[in-house]
């Protein structure tokens, strides 16, 4: 997938309390909020998104609104590197989430647990919000597990 496109996921409960993301993401270009995955019932409402880009810094983030509202926009302390494979996760354990880039800890935040509610605009690579960019970037095995995963289990899934 390049900048003109995206794709949809069905309509679910996806997240309802812990959770881990994982993807392997090759990205050409840093775009402005470019997403891996942005869940959500429109822009601000119920969304769950992992971010390719903190602005346009190239640093993940991952943020969970409740409702209309988020806790905190965590930026990850590590940045994707372009045009090569790179493996990001984010894990939601109770309050805290944290990400990690390749398999190492880019550290953690508070954040909301998500609510337990169908989620009608799931995308990946794309954002909610119009006025955010398509990620220029490909993506394969994307995961949402429905409970928080350890780092070895995270390291276990990279390299399988």
């Amino acid at each position: 997938m390049r900048k003109d496109g995206y794709f949809s996921a069905p309509s679910d409960v996806y997240f309802s309390g812990n959770f881990t993301i994982t993807s392997w993401v090759y990205v050409y270009s840093i775009q402005t909020w470019s997403r891996v995955i942005d869940f959500g019932n429109g822009a601000n409402s119920d969304n769950v998104e992992f971010d390719l880009s903190y602005g346009s810094s190239g640093y993940p983030i991952i943020v969970v609104f409740d409702m209309s509202s988020y806790l905190n926009i965590y930026q990850a302390t590590l940045s994707i590197s372009l045009n090569t494979w790179v493996h990001l996760a984010a894990v939601l354990n109770g309050t805290f989430v944290s990400v990690y880039v390749n398999g190492t800890y880019a550290g953690k935040t508070t954040q909301y647990i998500p609510r337990d509610v169908i989620r009608t605009s799931n995308f990946i690579g794309k954002s909610n919000w119009a006025s955010n960019q398509l990620a220029d970037a490909r993506f394969k095995n994307i995961r949402i597990y429905n409970r928080s995963l350890s780092l070895l289990d995270i390291i276990t899934e990279m390299i399988t």
